[in-house]
């Protein structure tokens, strides 16, 4: 019975999972004579996201636990003669990305007949990430930015029980909240170093193919 893969007293382990990549190229020319102008410019960028969780059921359909969330990404690009032609300059960029949250959750399940269910997941908690940017262009600067960010998200899904035990999840996206502070260091040879802060906030509502992340989930306990 599929009512009782979420009854009080089961436990809720698992996770899911979201990887991305994004490719541009830019190539732009200007026949201007006082500012003659040619470059271009390519892209590349990829992240993956693991988020793993544990829950316990308190009442039937409701579940509350602790989420974990783990990011990393990585980043390349080329510039081709990017102050113009009466000045070229091409350089090759890298970087990483990381992140690492923790905070608790609750979720609701409703449930649509024997094999599936829709539920919505409330989260929030304490996120840490961190981005480096380097160029092999001495005139080019390179980065590093911190952050430290409180955050809060509703996120829909649906869920598929092919067994009383297992349930694969697929969500597209969340309405979230975000708070954080920001510490960015800039540096390169031929330039003063620069340290700037700040703090930022945001709300809204994200979601697409992009957000697509799947899920499977493991329900335990009393039969």
């Amino acid at each position: 019975m599929a009512q009782a893969q979420t009854e009080a007293g089961k436990l809720l382990m698992g996770g899911n999972i979201n990887y991305s990549h994004f490719d541009s190229d830019n190539d732009q020319q200007s026949t201007s004579s006082t500012s003659p102008l040619s470059y271009k410019t390519t892209n590349k960028s990829s992240q993956f996201n693991f988020n793993p969780q544990l829950g316990f059921f308190l009442a039937d359909h409701l579940a509350v636990g602790i989420n974990f969330n783990i990011g990393f990404g990585k980043q390349s690009g080329s510039t081709e003669d990017y102050l113009g032609t009466l000045s070229p300059s091409s350089y090759a960029s890298k970087g990483t990305s990381k992140n690492f949250g923790l905070g608790p959750f609750v979720r609701y399940y409703k449930m649509l007949g024997d094999k599936f269910a829709l539920y919505g997941q409330l989260g929030s908690g304490y996120q840490y990430s961190e981005q480096k940017s380097t160029t092999d262009n001495p005139n080019v600067y390179s980065y590093r930015s911190t952050a430290k960010s409180g955050f809060a998200a509703l996120t829909p899904g649906i869920v598929f029980f092919p067994t009383s035990k297992i349930g694969l999840e697929v969500t597209v996206g969340s309405l979230s909240y975000y708070r954080g502070k920001q510490t960015s260091y800039s540096s390169a040879p031929s330039y003063n170093n620069s340290t700037s802060r700040g703090t930022t906030s945001s709300f809204g509502a994200s979601f697409g193919v992009s957000q697509l992340a799947l899920g499977a989930y493991f329900y335990l306990g009393r039969s």
